[in-house]
Protein backbone atom coordinates (compact mmCIF):
# COMPACT_ATOMS: atom_id res chain seq x y z
CA UNK A 1 0.00 0.00 0.00
CA UNK A 2 1.29 3.14 -1.22
CA UNK A 3 1.50 6.11 1.78
CA UNK A 4 1.83 9.56 0.59
CA UNK A 5 4.25 11.42 2.23
CA UNK A 6 4.03 14.25 4.78
CA UNK A 7 4.17 17.94 2.71
CA UNK A 8 6.52 20.26 4.37
CA UNK A 9 4.97 23.69 3.73
CA UNK A 10 7.54 25.83 5.03
CA UNK A 11 11.74 25.85 5.59
CA UNK A 12 13.45 27.67 7.74
CA UNK A 13 16.99 28.56 6.78
CA UNK A 14 19.71 29.28 9.29
CA UNK A 15 23.07 30.43 8.88
CA UNK A 16 25.68 27.79 10.61
CA UNK A 17 29.08 29.28 11.46
CA UNK A 18 31.23 26.67 11.24
CA UNK A 19 34.56 28.75 10.42
CA UNK A 20 35.95 27.07 7.89
CA UNK A 21 34.97 23.54 9.28
CA UNK A 22 31.98 20.95 8.21
CA UNK A 23 29.18 20.74 10.35
CA UNK A 24 27.17 17.35 10.76
CA UNK A 25 23.58 18.49 12.07
CA UNK A 26 21.73 15.75 12.80
CA UNK A 27 18.25 17.63 12.92
CA UNK A 28 16.72 13.98 12.83
CA UNK A 29 17.37 13.48 16.05
CA UNK A 30 15.48 15.91 17.27
CA UNK A 31 17.22 18.32 20.15
CA UNK A 32 18.23 16.82 23.49
CA UNK A 33 16.64 17.09 26.73
CA UNK A 34 17.93 19.84 29.01
CA UNK A 35 20.33 19.01 31.99
CA UNK A 36 18.77 19.65 35.63
CA UNK A 37 20.86 22.20 37.90
CA UNK A 38 21.63 21.08 40.78
CA UNK A 39 19.57 21.95 44.16
CA UNK A 40 22.57 24.75 45.33
CA UNK A 41 22.67 26.45 42.12
CA UNK A 42 18.70 26.31 41.68
CA UNK A 43 17.79 27.89 45.17
CA UNK A 44 21.48 29.95 46.18
CA UNK A 45 19.31 33.15 46.56
CA UNK A 46 17.22 31.54 49.56
CA UNK A 47 19.95 29.60 50.60
CA UNK A 48 22.23 32.55 51.51
CA UNK A 49 19.98 34.94 51.72
CA UNK A 50 17.20 33.52 53.75
CA UNK A 51 17.67 30.01 55.04
CA UNK A 52 21.20 30.15 56.47
CA UNK A 53 20.87 33.73 58.60
CA UNK A 54 17.76 32.09 60.13
CA UNK A 55 19.60 29.05 60.70
CA UNK A 56 22.67 30.99 62.50
CA UNK A 57 20.09 32.98 64.29
CA UNK A 58 18.25 30.19 65.74
CA UNK A 59 21.63 28.47 66.47
CA UNK A 60 22.52 31.53 68.57
CA UNK A 61 19.44 32.53 70.24
CA UNK A 62 18.34 29.00 71.11
CA UNK A 63 21.88 27.45 72.10
CA UNK A 64 24.60 29.74 72.52
CA UNK A 65 23.20 32.66 73.94
CA UNK A 66 23.06 33.30 77.63
CA UNK A 67 20.25 34.67 79.59
CA UNK A 68 21.61 38.37 81.06
CA UNK A 69 19.96 39.74 84.20
CA UNK A 70 19.29 43.35 84.57
CA UNK A 71 19.13 45.38 88.09
CA UNK A 72 17.16 48.43 87.92
CA UNK A 73 17.26 51.54 90.38
CA UNK A 74 17.10 55.39 90.38
CA UNK A 75 18.21 58.46 91.92
CA UNK A 76 18.80 61.82 92.51
CA UNK A 77 21.13 64.52 93.33
CA UNK A 78 19.46 67.24 95.90
CA UNK A 79 20.85 70.54 97.70
CA UNK A 80 20.45 71.93 100.55
CA UNK A 81 20.05 75.57 100.24
CA UNK A 82 19.61 78.49 102.33
CA UNK A 83 19.89 82.32 103.50
CA UNK A 84 23.46 84.51 102.99
CA UNK A 85 22.54 85.84 106.64
CA UNK A 86 24.41 86.09 109.03
CA UNK A 87 25.07 82.97 111.20
CA UNK A 88 22.93 82.85 113.53
CA UNK A 89 20.11 83.81 111.30
CA UNK A 90 21.44 81.19 109.01
CA UNK A 91 21.17 78.43 112.14
CA UNK A 92 17.59 80.07 112.52
CA UNK A 93 16.21 79.66 108.58
CA UNK A 94 14.52 77.11 107.05
CA UNK A 95 16.45 75.24 104.72
CA UNK A 96 14.81 74.34 101.33
CA UNK A 97 15.90 70.92 100.08
CA UNK A 98 15.72 71.29 96.32
CA UNK A 99 16.94 69.06 93.13
CA UNK A 100 20.25 69.91 92.03
CA UNK A 101 19.35 68.99 88.12
CA UNK A 102 23.58 69.94 87.03
CA UNK A 103 25.14 67.44 89.58
CA UNK A 104 22.82 64.84 88.64
CA UNK A 105 23.98 65.02 84.86
CA UNK A 106 27.54 65.66 86.55
CA UNK A 107 27.15 62.71 88.50
CA UNK A 108 25.72 60.27 85.51
CA UNK A 109 28.67 61.42 83.12
CA UNK A 110 31.04 60.49 85.50
CA UNK A 111 29.55 56.73 86.03
CA UNK A 112 29.74 56.05 82.12
CA UNK A 113 33.07 57.70 82.41
CA UNK A 114 36.64 55.92 81.76
CA UNK A 115 37.58 57.49 85.53
CA UNK A 116 34.55 55.18 87.07
CA UNK A 117 35.15 52.17 85.09
CA UNK A 118 38.60 52.20 86.17
CA UNK A 119 37.59 52.69 89.88
CA UNK A 120 34.88 49.63 89.42
CA UNK A 121 37.73 47.15 87.89
CA UNK A 122 39.95 48.35 91.31
CA UNK A 123 37.84 48.50 93.94
CA UNK A 124 34.39 46.23 92.54
CA UNK A 125 35.32 43.36 90.24
CA UNK A 126 34.10 44.53 87.27
CA UNK A 127 36.09 42.13 84.82
CA UNK A 128 35.12 39.43 86.90
CA UNK A 129 31.59 40.25 86.95
CA UNK A 130 32.16 40.54 82.90
CA UNK A 131 34.03 37.39 82.25
CA UNK A 132 31.51 35.33 84.30
CA UNK A 133 31.62 31.62 83.26
CA UNK A 134 27.87 32.03 82.74
CA UNK A 135 28.53 34.32 80.25
CA UNK A 136 28.81 33.12 76.71
CA UNK A 137 31.25 33.57 74.24
CA UNK A 138 30.19 36.41 72.40
CA UNK A 139 29.55 39.06 75.55
CA UNK A 140 31.90 37.50 77.69
CA UNK A 141 34.82 39.97 78.51
CA UNK A 142 37.91 39.41 77.11
CA UNK A 143 36.40 36.80 74.31
CA UNK A 144 37.73 35.92 70.84
CA UNK A 145 37.04 39.73 69.05
CA UNK A 146 38.37 41.93 71.81
CA UNK A 147 41.21 42.24 73.54
CA UNK A 148 42.22 42.79 77.18
CA UNK A 149 42.40 46.68 77.22
CA UNK A 150 41.59 49.02 79.34
CA UNK A 151 39.74 50.74 76.42
CA UNK A 152 38.22 47.39 75.11
CA UNK A 153 36.77 46.89 78.48
CA UNK A 154 35.58 50.41 78.91
CA UNK A 155 33.64 50.06 75.59
CA UNK A 156 32.23 46.51 76.89
CA UNK A 157 31.21 47.88 79.76
CA UNK A 158 28.95 50.37 77.50
CA UNK A 159 26.59 47.37 76.63
CA UNK A 160 26.42 46.39 80.22
CA UNK A 161 25.12 49.58 81.63
CA UNK A 162 22.17 52.13 80.67
CA UNK A 163 21.95 55.52 82.30
CA UNK A 164 19.39 58.32 81.77
CA UNK A 165 17.94 60.84 82.91
CA UNK A 166 14.35 62.36 83.10
CA UNK A 167 14.73 66.20 82.25
CA UNK A 168 11.39 66.50 84.10
CA UNK A 169 11.88 65.06 87.23
CA UNK A 170 15.60 65.02 87.14
CA UNK A 171 16.02 61.61 88.19
CA UNK A 172 18.37 59.61 86.91
CA UNK A 173 17.13 55.62 86.18
CA UNK A 174 20.05 53.01 86.08
CA UNK A 175 19.95 49.66 84.66
CA UNK A 176 23.02 47.39 85.02
CA UNK A 177 23.25 43.76 83.45
CA UNK A 178 25.03 40.93 84.37
CA UNK A 179 25.31 37.13 83.58
CA UNK A 180 23.83 36.33 87.21
CA UNK A 181 21.10 37.96 89.74
CA UNK A 182 23.66 39.09 92.23
CA UNK A 183 26.34 40.31 89.84
CA UNK A 184 23.68 42.65 88.30
CA UNK A 185 22.97 43.68 91.85
CA UNK A 186 26.36 43.76 92.97
CA UNK A 187 27.49 46.36 89.78
CA UNK A 188 24.25 48.24 90.51
CA UNK A 189 24.88 48.98 94.38
CA UNK A 190 28.46 49.80 93.31
CA UNK A 191 27.46 52.21 90.72
CA UNK A 192 25.90 53.74 92.67
CA UNK A 193 28.43 53.97 96.20
CA UNK A 194 30.58 55.43 93.47
CA UNK A 195 28.24 57.97 92.21
CA UNK A 196 27.64 59.51 95.73
CA UNK A 197 31.12 59.52 96.15
CA UNK A 198 31.88 61.60 93.40
CA UNK A 199 28.75 64.07 94.84
CA UNK A 200 31.24 64.26 98.09
CA UNK A 201 34.22 64.79 96.24
CA UNK A 202 32.14 67.46 94.35
CA UNK A 203 30.87 69.06 97.75
CA UNK A 204 34.76 69.06 99.47
CA UNK A 205 36.52 70.32 96.38
CA UNK A 206 33.92 73.21 95.99
CA UNK A 207 34.06 74.52 99.89
CA UNK A 208 37.58 73.65 99.56
CA UNK A 209 37.98 76.22 97.37
CA UNK A 210 35.75 78.44 99.30
CA UNK A 211 37.64 78.40 102.12
CA UNK A 212 40.82 78.98 100.33
CA UNK A 213 39.72 81.82 98.79
CA UNK A 214 38.40 83.08 102.65
CA UNK A 215 41.49 82.08 103.63
CA UNK A 216 43.73 84.24 101.86
CA UNK A 217 41.57 87.44 101.85
CA UNK A 218 41.64 87.09 105.76
CA UNK A 219 45.57 86.83 105.34
CA UNK A 220 45.10 89.91 103.11
CA UNK A 221 43.16 91.80 104.98
CA UNK A 222 45.41 91.57 108.48
CA UNK A 223 48.51 91.93 106.06
CA UNK A 224 46.67 95.34 105.11
CA UNK A 225 46.01 96.04 109.38
CA UNK A 226 49.04 95.38 110.19
CA UNK A 227 50.93 97.73 107.93
CA UNK A 228 48.24 100.53 109.24
CA UNK A 229 49.11 99.75 112.63
CA UNK A 230 52.99 100.27 111.79
CA UNK A 231 51.87 103.60 110.26
CA UNK A 232 49.81 104.87 113.24
CA UNK A 233 53.14 103.60 115.82
CA UNK A 234 55.66 105.60 113.23
CA UNK A 235 53.22 108.51 113.61
CA UNK A 236 52.78 108.60 117.39
CA UNK A 237 56.75 108.11 117.67
CA UNK A 238 57.38 110.93 115.31
CA UNK A 239 54.83 113.65 117.27
CA UNK A 240 55.28 112.33 121.04
CA UNK A 241 51.22 112.06 120.57
CA UNK A 242 49.47 109.20 121.31
CA UNK A 243 45.66 111.04 120.28
CA UNK A 244 45.51 114.31 119.10
CA UNK A 245 41.39 113.91 119.99
CA UNK A 246 42.52 113.42 123.55
CA UNK A 247 45.33 115.76 123.56
CA UNK A 248 43.03 118.57 122.00
CA UNK A 249 40.76 117.11 125.19
CA UNK A 250 43.10 117.67 127.38
CA UNK A 251 44.01 121.07 126.10
CA UNK A 252 40.37 122.49 126.38
CA UNK A 253 39.78 120.92 129.45
CA UNK A 254 42.81 122.94 130.75
CA UNK A 255 41.80 126.14 128.70
CA UNK A 256 38.31 126.23 130.73
CA UNK A 257 40.27 125.95 134.01
CA UNK A 258 42.08 129.08 133.04
CA UNK A 259 39.50 130.87 131.90
CA UNK A 260 37.50 129.74 135.11
CA UNK A 261 40.32 130.95 137.63
CA UNK A 262 40.91 134.01 134.98
CA UNK A 263 37.73 135.41 136.07
CA UNK A 264 37.79 135.08 139.26
CA UNK A 265 41.20 136.44 139.36
CA UNK A 266 39.64 139.55 137.45
CA UNK A 267 36.85 140.17 139.69
CA UNK A 268 38.99 140.11 142.61
CA UNK A 269 41.19 142.80 140.82
CA UNK A 270 37.91 144.30 140.35
CA UNK A 271 36.72 144.51 143.74
CA UNK A 272 39.92 145.15 145.14
CA UNK A 273 40.63 148.35 142.78
CA UNK A 274 36.94 149.78 143.85
CA UNK A 275 37.47 149.39 147.60
CA UNK A 276 41.22 149.71 148.11
CA UNK A 277 42.72 151.32 145.11
CA UNK A 278 46.19 151.92 146.80
CA UNK A 279 46.19 148.05 148.48
CA UNK A 280 49.21 146.31 148.38
CA UNK A 281 47.99 142.88 147.28
CA UNK A 282 46.19 144.42 144.38
CA UNK A 283 50.05 144.18 142.02
CA UNK A 284 49.83 140.24 142.65
CA UNK A 285 46.58 140.12 141.82
CA UNK A 286 47.30 142.13 138.53
CA UNK A 287 50.42 139.48 138.19
CA UNK A 288 48.30 136.51 138.73
CA UNK A 289 45.78 137.45 136.03
CA UNK A 290 48.56 138.13 133.63
CA UNK A 291 49.48 134.83 134.14
CA UNK A 292 46.89 133.17 133.87
CA UNK A 293 46.11 135.13 130.27
CA UNK A 294 49.32 134.17 129.13
CA UNK A 295 49.12 130.40 129.72
CA UNK A 296 45.69 130.11 128.30
CA UNK A 297 47.61 131.94 125.50
CA UNK A 298 49.69 129.57 125.58
CA UNK A 299 47.52 127.06 125.27
CA UNK A 300 45.10 128.21 122.39
CA UNK A 301 48.41 128.45 120.04
CA UNK A 302 49.78 124.62 121.56
CA UNK A 303 46.23 124.18 119.59
CA UNK A 304 46.29 126.54 116.54
CA UNK A 305 48.48 128.87 115.12
CA UNK A 306 51.60 127.53 115.34
CA UNK A 307 53.66 124.85 113.12
CA UNK A 308 53.87 121.90 115.32
CA UNK A 309 49.95 122.85 116.74
CA UNK A 310 47.50 119.79 117.71
CA UNK A 311 45.53 121.09 114.72
CA UNK A 312 48.32 120.66 112.09
CA UNK A 313 48.41 117.36 113.15
CA UNK A 314 44.85 116.32 112.71
CA UNK A 315 45.41 115.29 108.78
CA UNK A 316 47.67 113.16 108.54
CA UNK A 317 46.25 111.35 111.51
CA UNK A 318 42.36 111.75 110.69
CA UNK A 319 43.91 109.71 107.05
CA UNK A 320 45.47 107.05 109.32
CA UNK A 321 42.28 106.23 111.30
CA UNK A 322 40.16 106.05 108.99
CA UNK A 323 42.37 103.34 107.22
CA UNK A 324 42.96 101.98 110.37
CA UNK A 325 38.60 101.73 110.65
CA UNK A 326 38.14 100.78 107.21
CA UNK A 327 40.95 97.80 107.15
CA UNK A 328 39.54 96.55 110.36
CA UNK A 329 35.69 96.30 108.89
CA UNK A 330 37.22 94.29 105.99
CA UNK A 331 39.12 92.46 108.43
CA UNK A 332 35.99 91.65 109.92
CA UNK A 333 34.09 91.02 107.43
CA UNK A 334 36.89 88.22 105.87
CA UNK A 335 36.87 86.23 109.44
CA UNK A 336 32.93 86.39 109.07
CA UNK A 337 33.48 84.75 105.38
CA UNK A 338 35.55 82.68 106.53
CA UNK A 339 33.87 81.40 109.30
CA UNK A 340 30.58 81.03 107.19
CA UNK A 341 33.40 79.08 104.86
CA UNK A 342 34.00 76.11 107.55
CA UNK A 343 30.16 75.91 108.67
CA UNK A 344 29.75 75.33 104.55
CA UNK A 345 32.23 72.96 104.39
CA UNK A 346 30.95 71.23 107.68
CA UNK A 347 27.41 70.90 106.29
CA UNK A 348 27.09 68.79 103.28
CA UNK A 349 25.11 71.03 100.61
CA UNK A 350 24.99 68.30 97.53
CA UNK A 351 23.67 64.59 98.29
CA UNK A 352 22.52 61.68 96.32
CA UNK A 353 19.10 60.77 97.20
CA UNK A 354 17.84 56.84 96.22
CA UNK A 355 14.84 57.10 95.21
CA UNK A 356 14.61 53.27 94.12
CA UNK A 357 16.80 50.67 95.44
CA UNK A 358 18.48 47.98 93.71
CA UNK A 359 17.11 44.85 94.07
CA UNK A 360 18.32 41.16 92.88
CA UNK A 361 16.28 40.12 89.80
CA UNK A 362 14.98 36.95 89.82
CA UNK A 363 14.19 36.41 85.89
CA UNK A 364 16.37 36.81 83.08
CA UNK A 365 15.27 40.01 80.79
CA UNK A 366 17.51 39.06 77.88
CA UNK A 367 18.14 37.90 75.04
CA UNK A 368 14.57 38.24 74.11
CA UNK A 369 14.96 35.37 72.03
CA UNK A 370 11.52 34.84 70.32
CA UNK A 371 11.26 38.62 69.48
CA UNK A 372 14.84 38.46 68.26
CA UNK A 373 14.52 35.24 65.87
CA UNK A 374 11.60 37.49 64.16
CA UNK A 375 13.63 39.99 63.82
CA UNK A 376 16.06 38.01 62.36
CA UNK A 377 13.81 36.46 59.79
CA UNK A 378 12.26 39.75 59.09
CA UNK A 379 15.49 41.27 57.89
CA UNK A 380 16.29 38.46 56.08
CA UNK A 381 13.25 38.30 54.20
CA UNK A 382 13.58 41.65 53.04
CA UNK A 383 17.30 41.01 52.17
CA UNK A 384 15.85 38.12 49.80
CA UNK A 385 13.14 40.11 48.53
CA UNK A 386 15.33 43.01 47.45
CA UNK A 387 18.53 40.67 46.01
CA UNK A 388 15.53 38.83 44.10
CA UNK A 389 14.41 41.80 42.35
CA UNK A 390 17.66 43.49 41.81
CA UNK A 391 18.56 40.35 39.78
CA UNK A 392 15.59 40.01 38.12
CA UNK A 393 16.19 43.08 37.03
CA UNK A 394 19.63 42.52 35.88
CA UNK A 395 18.27 39.26 34.18
CA UNK A 396 15.90 41.22 32.07
CA UNK A 397 18.34 44.08 31.17
CA UNK A 398 20.76 41.90 29.46
CA UNK A 399 18.49 39.58 27.88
Amino acid sequence: MFVEPTRVNEIELQPVHSKGELVVDNWWQGAAAPQPKSLHRRYWLEIFALALPIAFGLIYQLLIAAPRYVSESEFMVRTLSGSDMGNLATLLTDQKVTRASDETYAATEYLTSRDAVDTLSTHDGLKQILASPQGDLFNRFPNFYSRDTREQLYRHFQNFVDLRVSAESGIANLRTVAFTPQDALALNKAMIANAEGFVNRLNTRIFNDALSVAERNVEEQKEKFAQIETRLTAYRNSENMLDPNKEVADSLSRVGALMTRLSKAESDVAQTTSLTPRAPQLASLNSEVDALRDQIAQERARMTGQKGSIAGKFAQFDHIMLDRMLASKQLESALAQYDKARQDLARQHFYLQTVVEPAAPDQAAQPRRLLNILAIAAVSLAAYSILRAMLKNVREHLS
